[in-house]
């Protein structure tokens, strides 16, 4: 997963698919700052640096994948992912079963698990400072004042933009909706560090 260094205000950022990527992305072009990437091994080395990532709620990240995954996969296309032999591909709600039980055998990272990236070998959390999707408003103010940068809030931007995705037609508003008991029990097997590291819930 990409991390962004600045050296003035000595912050590493990690930045995780489908938690405002692009959005950082767009901040970086247009900031004055020197913000550039950094290897794994180099960021270790940096002693005194304020680490901090942006994560999202794992159930609703899960459906923005599954909106991804429709509209940029066809069943059967060999990827970056893999091969995926069944159309899984709908957006009902029976169709959400099939695509978590293919997401829980593809390691791919747009719905890889976000502790795969945020921890160490230990299993810990390496980052300080949660950022969270679902308040990054504010988080990203509290952050800036945190590492005495003035405040430019990040730009909206969305993958989909040029790619829509057939869940912005979407027959439920709340993601939660989406989830049948099957889908939701094998989601929380997949992102079980995540809701016990990042502090998310089903409801949350």
């Amino acid at each position: 997963m990409p991390r962004y260094v600045c050296h003035e205000h000595r912050f590493l950022l990690w930045t995780i698919r489908k938690c405002a990527t692009q959005s950082v992305k767009a901040w970086i072009r247009e900031s004055p700052l020197i913000v550039t990437g950094i290897g794994r091994r180099r960021a270790r080395r940096l002693d005194g640096y304020v680490r901090a990532a942006i994560v999202r709620n794992p159930f609703e990240r899960l459906i923005s994948s599954w909106g991804r995954a429709k509209c940029t996969y066809k069943p059967g296309q060999a990827g970056r992912s893999g091969r995926f032999e069944r159309d899984i591909w709908g957006i009902e709600r029976e169709h959400l079963e099939n695509f978590v039980l293919e997401a829980s055998r593809v390691n791919d990272p747009h719905w890889r698990p976000q502790t795969n990236t945020l921890c160490n070998k230990r299993g810990e959390l390496h980052v300080e400072r949660l950022l969270r999707v679902e308040s990054l408003a504010a988080d990203w103010r509290s952050f800036c004042e945190h590492v005495g940068m003035s405040h430019r809030p990040l730009p909206r931007r969305n993958a989909h933009d040029q790619h829509p995705s057939p869940l912005k037609q979407r027959r439920y508003t709340d993601y939660r909706e989406y989830f049948t008991p099957c889908a939701r029990e094998i989601a929380e097997t997949l992102y079980e560090r995540d809701l016990e590291l990042l502090g998310y819930q089903f409801d949350s």
